[in-house]
């Protein structure tokens, strides 16, 4: 069904952003339903997503830096060591469930 027309300017940074290819370094997807490993940590998934995206010549301690300034950013310090959980085994709640989701794509 249609409701109507949908006009606007997409902007980048103030400037227009005629070419959507420019959107690719400055987006990601973040799936609906969390793809999180619910036995491990907060931490340990950060950790986990870090070391397959960031670049190979990066040390642990590079690594481990980058996972400390998401979960900061992402208000997710406190809960580094806590269990994401899973349907059966409770573990943090949904909105940090979804951040951790946000950090793993940062």
């Amino acid at each position: 069904a249609s409701y109507g027309r949908v006009t606007g300017q997409l902007t980048v940074g103030g400037r227009p952003a005629d070419d959507m290819r420019c959107l690719r370094p400055v987006t990601g997807f973040v799936p609906q339903d969390d793809v999180l490993h619910g036995e491990l940590t907060v931490k340990e998934n950060l950790n986990y997503q870090a070391m397959l995206r960031l670049p190979a010549d990066f040390s642990k301690a590079e690594v481990a830096e980058c996972v400390v300034s998401v979960a900061r950013d992402l208000n997710l310090y406190s809960l580094l060591e806590a269990r994401v959980g899973t349907p059966e085994k409770r573990g943090v709640s949904g909105g940090q469930r979804k951040r951790v989701s946000i950090g793993m794509e940062l």
